[in-house]
C-alpha cells in the first residue's frame, strides 16, 4: 500500500492476513524527507485500526 501525506506518496508498507485470521506487517519504508514527522506512525496506526479490517 502506498502511504501518502497530504496529495504525496511518502512511503510504502506490506501487510497481509494469514489463514488463522493473524494479520502481519511484512515491511515499511518512509521516503527519508518524510521521516519524524509521524507519518509511519500514523500508517501502522490506521492498519490496527478495528475500522480497517
Amino acid at each position: 500500500m502506498a502511504v501518502c501525506a497530504d496529495d504525496t506518496v511518502a512511503g510504502h508498507l506490506m501487510w497481509g492476513r494469514d489463514d488463522d485470521g493473524s494479520y502481519w506487517l511484512g515491511g515499511m519504508v518512509a521516503d527519508g524527507p518524510e521521516q519524524g514527522k509521524g507519518v509511519g506512525r500514523a500508517a501502522v496506526r490506521t492498519l490496527v485500526s478495528p475500522t480497517t479490517r
